[in-house]
């Protein structure tokens, strides 16, 4: 992401940001196969001092190798989507995480914290592949809940309608006697969503739990008749009055042009660290 970029120059003095260069490597959706040439391309024909890059936890251990052999260190993103794995893959390798699984987990205590009675999730097949919504699951049962419905959205390509498919769960959803509904989509999904359960059965009679990219502006944005309540949690609150959080958004605007973002966070974290660095780097 070009923000995270954005974000790492941010935080670097003017002065020395002439000792930093990026060498952009694309790997399309980031199979292992992709993920792997280009990991070899930038340790051995770059030769760079550092890999960065937003990447999955699932891939890492088929370049953990490439990057003990080369002694090389890793600096890696990740929007949290799985848990993270108990043992360090490497010493030369660090994460910085959005931790969007534990923002769930907080999610599932809130709700039957502050609800109480059953849930249900409702998310497509996509999301159903990552640990955002058994993360959920796990919050709730920790608080104290004894049931969680779950429906997933199977793919179908002979299925063009979204809405259609959608409307048929939420009817069939609220048949089922429940006290809050947490919902996970992404993309023109998500928006898709907002639109028909505006119209379902179960608008503004129960709790309405999104996952944090559901509640983000790059989605709410594009929602025509806004006004829904809904509940959700968040890593970063871009309208934070603190110090630090207006030093980094003025900084962001400044060198970038752009509003701030989570991944420009997440690159201004990367830079701040790498500034107290700068003596080591330039022994």
């Amino acid at each position: 992401s070009q923000d995270i970029i954005n974000g790492f120059f941010s935080a670097i003095p003017e002065h020395y940001r002439a000792n930093f260069q990026f060498y952009p490597e694309y790997i399309d959706r980031g199979n292992y196969e992709l993920v792997k040439v280009a990991v070899n391309k930038l340790v051995t024909f770059h030769n760079v001092d550092i890999v960065s890059g937003i990447i999955s936890y699932k891939v890492v251990p088929e370049i953990v190798s490439i990057i003990e052999q080369r002694k090389k260190i890793a600096f890696f993103f990740d929007l949290g989507e799985y848990l993270p794995p108990l043992n360090s893959y490497s010493q030369l390798i660090f994460f910085n995480s959005m931790q969007m699984w534990q923002m769930e987990y907080a999610l599932g205590r809130w709700a039957h914290k502050n609800i109480n009675g059953k849930g249900s999730v409702f998310m497509s097949v996509y999301e159903a592949g990552y640990h955002m919504h058994s993360s959920f699951c796990k919050g709730a049962f920790t608080a104290g809940a004894e049931e969680m419905d779950i429906h997933v959205l199977p793919f179908d390509p002979n299925v063009r309608n979204f809405e259609t498919q959608v409307k048929l769960y939420l009817d069939k959803i609220s048949q089922s006697k429940i006290d809050y509904l947490h919902v996970l989509f992404c993309g023109n999904e998500a928006v898709d969503f907002y639109k028909v359960y505006k119209e379902s059965a179960l608008y503004n009679k129960i709790p309405l739990i999104v996952s944090p990219h559901m509640a983000s502006t790059e989605i709410l944005d594009k929602i025509v008749d806004a006004g829904q309540k809904v509940y959700t949690a968040s890593g970063w609150n871009y309208g934070s009055t603190s110090e630090q959080n207006i030093a980094f958004k003025r900084s962001f605007q400044l060198f970038s042009g752009k509003k701030a973002s989570e991944f420009g966070v997440m690159g201004y974290e990367m830079g701040v660290m790498f500034e107290t660095l700068i003596p080591y780097f330039s022994k």
